[in-house]
C-alpha cells in the first residue's frame, strides 16, 4: 500500500509561503459536535433523510457558538481549491484541519472520509466497512 503513495513535490509546495493558523473547538463545542455525530449515526449516517437539514442547523448553531478570535480566523481564511485527477489524492489531517466540500464533481472517485472531531471526543463509527458508500 505504501508504494502508492508517491512523494510528488507540487504537493508538498503546496502550502509553502502562507501563514499557517490553527482553528481549535473549545471543549464545548467538541462535546457538541460528538452529539451532534451521534445522532446523525443514530438516523443512518450523512446519506440519511433528513441528515442535510440536521447538519444544516448544527452548522448554525455551531457558528452561533465561536468566539470573536474564532470568527475573525475564519473570516480571514482562503479556501484552498486544488483539483484532483484520476492519478492523484489528497490526505487531509482533520485533526489539524476544517475542511468542507459543496460539490463532489467527480462520481467515478472512491470517496473515503476519515473524521476526527477533536482530542476530547471519542469516534463514532457509522459504517464498519468504510469502503461501503450509500446513496
Amino acid at each position: 500500500m505504501t508504494d502508492a503513495i508517491k512523494r510528488n513535490v507540487e504537493n508538498v509546495e503546496l502550502l509553502t509561503g502562507q501563514d499557517i493558523r490553527i482553528f481549535s473547538f473549545d471543549i464545548r463545542q467538541s462535546t457538541w459536535l460528538h452529539r451532534f455525530a451521534e445522532d446523525l449515526a443514530a438516523i443512518g449516517g450523512p446519506q440519511a433523510p433528513g441528515a442535510n437539514s440536521k447538519a444544516s442547523l448544527a452548522a448554525t448553531e455551531l457558528k452561533f457558538s465561536f468566539s470573536k478570535d474564532q470568527c475573525e480566523l475564519l473570516s480571514e481564511a482562503t479556501p484552498l481549491d486544488y483539483p484532483l485527477t484520476q492519478e492523484s489524492a489528497m490526505v487531509i489531517n482533520n485533526v489539524r484541519s476544517l475542511h468542507c466540500r459543496d460539490v463532489i464533481k467527480d462520481n467515478r472517485r472512491v470517496l473515503v472520509r476519515i473524521f476526527g472531531l477533536s482530542k476530547f471526543s471519542s469516534p463514532v463509527v457509522i459504517s464498519e466497512d468504510p469502503l461501503l458508500l450509500q446513496g
